[in-house]
């Protein structure tokens, strides 16, 4: 028997929910710490400017003050940095603080960004949901 079949859905929704808004509000309290470190981090590593900047951010601001309608952003990731790389071109820092809904969540491959416990506290608070590809068929027909 699957883990998603022995309990019921509603139970495992409930559970989902609660993570989840935990996830959120500790990425929130310790945003004033990680952004700055994140974004010093991309500029001293990689040495990184996005071109552009300003116009997608004018884009994004657009975007999200027209509607209160989620929004899906879907880019392929293929380092664990893109996920900072792309909110980075989204808003700034302040920004991200005074809105934190506009952080974009991101599904990591789990394997690959949540190996290590480091990792997992990372991808934890920049409101990063690891998943499996090519998980258990049963789990995915739970679904």
């Amino acid at each position: 028997m699957s883990r998603s079949e022995s309990i019921p859905a509603v139970q495992l929704r409930t559970r989902m929910v609660v993570r989840h808004r935990t996830q959120r509000v500790v990425g929130w309290l310790l945003a004033p710490f990680w952004f700055p470190l994140a974004t010093l981090y991309l500029r001293l590593r990689f040495g990184c400017r996005i071109e552009g900047i300003a116009e997608s951010r004018r884009i994004y601001k657009k975007i999200r003050g027209g509607s209160s309608a989620p929004l899906l952003i879907c880019a392929n990731h293929l380092t664990l940095v893109d996920s900072f790389f792309i909110a980075q071109a989204l808003s700034s820092n302040w920004g991200f603080l005074a809105d934190f809904d506009g952080v974009p969540w991101n599904t990591p491959e789990e394997v690959n960004f949540a190996a290590t416990p480091w990792n997992r506290a990372l991808v934890y608070v920049a409101k990063c949901i690891p998943i499996r590809r090519g998980g258990q068929r049963e789990d995915i027909r739970a679904v």
